[in-house]
């Protein structure tokens, strides 16, 4: 009863969307169908949710469409063709506005999420509730890191600078924080680095050191600090990155600083 009720009220809201873009009230959407709002509510918690099925729901058909047109018969360029013009019928009318609405909300909840996310892990961390300590390797987890991050950051054309200590970096760490901590510093400087800019990571039996290219010196007394924002004021950013990482070296009584070398940021963990 339920998921017929969820597809009711998603498929009347589409029709909704269509004619008034995001400006559909709740109750718009439930006198057609003769419900309450408080009925409503009871599938989806809030119109942002409902918005953000809508999206799901789409990109769910499409994928659905897609596995169903590649398995069935016909040359591959028919099946490319049917594939790319896929779309759910109650799709099918909007235009590339009303597409660009759904997607900057997608993207505004996704933030949300990230950052409600990024705030527990902090809490937690904070709290002490990560006591399971082990050796961890940073070499062993910058290398299997690096070639993802690399991978997801290749427009920006960032050229690695990897240098290795005789012996490898181990810390006395939560595995986990300790995954966190070197993921959120090589994603720092990949994402606040300039396009055709340079990377350059560099662990020794004692230390860790992250260098990327930068416009500016930063404030190194407001950089750890929550919700803070550089100059380039990057929207994937949370603000909370290097927060968790300072947070996660205290607990593990390391010390991370930030000074401004040459034109670049660099960020050392001993």
């Amino acid at each position: 009863m339920q998921e017929k009720l969820d597809a009711l009220v998603r498929t009347q809201a589409m029709q909704l969307f269509r004619q008034q873009g995001l400006h559909f009230t709740m109750q718009q959407v439930a006198e057609p169908l003769h419900i309450s709002k408080k009925t409503i509510y009871t599938v989806y918690p809030s119109k942002e949710a409902l918005l953000l099925d809508m999206v799901d729901h789409a990109f769910a058909e499409i994928h659905h469409c897609k596995q169903k047109i590649l398995a069935g018969s016909g040359t591959l360029q028919e099946k490319l063709r049917a594939v790319i013009i896929a779309m759910p019928t109650e799709y099918a009318a909007l235009d590339l506005r009303q597409m660009k609405e759904l997607d900057e909300i997608y993207s505004t909840l996704g933030r949300a999420v990230k950052l409600n996310k990024s705030l527990l892990l902090l809490s937690r961390i904070e709290n002490g509730q990560y006591t399971e300590l082990e050796d961890v390797s940073v070499d062993e987890i910058l290398d299997n890191l690096l070639p993802d991050l690399m991978d997801i950051y290749e427009h920006k054309q960032v050229r690695l600078v990897r240098e290795k200590g005789e012996q490898p970096l181990v810390i006395r760490c939560n595995h986990s924080l300790a995954q966190i901590l070197v993921s959120n510093l090589v994603k720092n400087a990949l994402l606040h680095n300039e396009d055709g800019g340079e990377l350059r990571i560099l662990t020794t039996p004692v230390s860790l050191m992250i260098k990327n290219t930068g416009g500016a010196p930063l404030d190194g007394e407001k950089l750890f600090r929550r919700f803070y924002h550089s100059i380039d004021g990057k929207k994937d950013s949370t603000g909370l990155g290097l927060a968790i990482v300072r947070s996660i070296a205290r607990i593990s009584s390391l010390r991370l600083t930030y000074e401004w070398q040459e034109g670049m940021h660099c960020f050392l963990l001993v």
